[in-house]
């Protein structure tokens, strides 16, 4: 494995009027903070397709070793997205609803994420997150199906409140400390024996 392991981080553009996504924000400080080659972050918009059209082909080209989805979610909590479901429902910003009722033809009815999660004796990583088995059947969801039928060796998706009119310099310092812990954690991993181990079988 390289010394910097390729990672691939996609994050959602402003939406319905709004100046600002916090998952962008948090996305483009994530490429100052770490200042590392192979380090892609995506920003996409809003719309059904978007990962398909974007991102898969990023996948595919770039093979990254860990994917990661940011999003806006519930207020309050930075959870992390343990489960995609094979289903999408809702429309999208241009207001079209998805093509199909489910994500993959013939695809398993749920995926789990792979990631890291600290132990609860892990006192030095900025997390324990809350977890979450429920992403919806929106485009979160989608991203977090797609990123775990993908040959990544981690594939998660992390959701933080709405940024809202929070300026950035505050939203980062709230949030950005949360991700680069666990983002330190899986290339901790990445370079541990046993996954070596693991990724040569």
């Amino acid at each position: 494995m390289n010394v910097h392991p390729t990672i691939l981080i996609t994050c959602y553009l402003p939406f319905k009027g709004r100046s600002k996504n916090g998952s962008q924000t948090l996305g483009e400080s994530l490429k100052h903070h770490f200042k590392v080659p192979n380090f892609r972050v995506l920003s996409m918009p809003v719309t059904w397709g978007s990962v398909e059209q974007n991102a898969l082909p990023l996948l595919k080209d770039l093979r990254p070793d860990i994917v990661l989805g940011l999003g806006e979610g519930p207020p309050e909590n930075f959870q992390i997205e343990t489960l995609a479901k094979n289903k999408r429902l809702g429309a999208d910003v241009d207001q079209n609803e998805p093509p199909e009722p489910i994500i993959e033809a013939g695809g398993a009815l749920e995926l789990s994420h792979r990631w890291p999660l600290p132990s609860t004796k892990s006192e030095s990583v900025e997390a324990c997150p809350k977890k979450s088995e429920d992403a919806g059947a929106y485009l979160c969801n989608n991203a977090l199906y797609r990123f775990c039928q993908s040959e990544a060796t981690f594939a998660s998706f992390f959701h933080f409140p709405p940024q809202g009119e929070t300026p950035d310099s505050e939203y980062i310092d709230r949030w950005l400390p949360k991700i680069v812990a666990q983002l330190e954690l899986a290339m901790a991993e990445l370079h541990s024996p046993q996954d070596r181990e693991k990724s040569s079988d």
